[in-house]
């Protein structure tokens, strides 16, 4: 499932209705090819743009609008591949922003053709989602909040005297802590 918010999951099948909704095939030919790339630039906007190479103008031979963007050129890496096209018809997809719902672009890793769906085969892990990202921020803030209060009681007026003998204050705890913990451990090991 794709989620949306942390409580709201969106079934891949509506994911992939909304991706389809935004595509627009088309078979292009050379005269079409050399009239399309007059007419292209890359929309490099943080919001409100096709945030990629787009259409400056409607192109009604194509039924294509302005701003519908690159979005696949058959035969190519990624939508620069667009300008090198030398064999015709040549089918390219534009993605029409003004259609967009819940996706923003479709994402080639996940398909049905590739086995790979989201609701079978994506799994968050603690490791990564949180304790290298949230926690670690949050630690790190809390480790300098509480250095700044003193609240091993330094009396230090200097910051960098009172960081270093905080941290050494802190440095013993944690030793004290672990011999506690291991002296735990060791009562549980010989009942095992």
């Amino acid at each position: 499932m794709l989620f949306l918010a942390p409580t709201e999951a969106t079934p891949f099948s509506e994911y992939c209705d909304a991706c389809t909704n935004c595509e627009t095939w088309v078979s292009i030919d050379r005269d079409q090819h050399q009239k399309l790339k007059r007419i292209m630039a890359y929309d490099k906007r943080k919001s409100g743009g096709s945030k990629g190479l787009a259409l400056t103008r409607d192109f009604v031979e194509l039924n294509l609008l302005k701003g519908d963007r690159v979005e696949f050129v058959e035969g190519a890496v990624d939508a620069q591949g667009f300008f090198g096209i030398d064999s015709y018809p040549a089918r390219v997809c534009f993605w029409r922003v003004t259609k967009e719902s819940i996706c923003r672009r479709r994402n080639p890793l996940f398909s049905e053709a590739t086995g790979m769906v989201p609701d079978d085969v994506v799994a968050f892990d603690w490791l990564h989602t949180l304790s290298l990202g949230v926690f670690q921020f949050y630690l790190a803030h809390l480790m300098q909040c509480l250095l700044i209060a003193d609240i091993w009681e330094t009396s230090d007026t200097n910051m960098v005297s009172k960081l270093a003998t905080s941290t050494a204050r802190l440095a013993a705890d944690v030793g004290r802590w672990q011999k506690a913990e291991g002296k735990k451990n060791e009562v549980l090991l010989r009942f095992i």
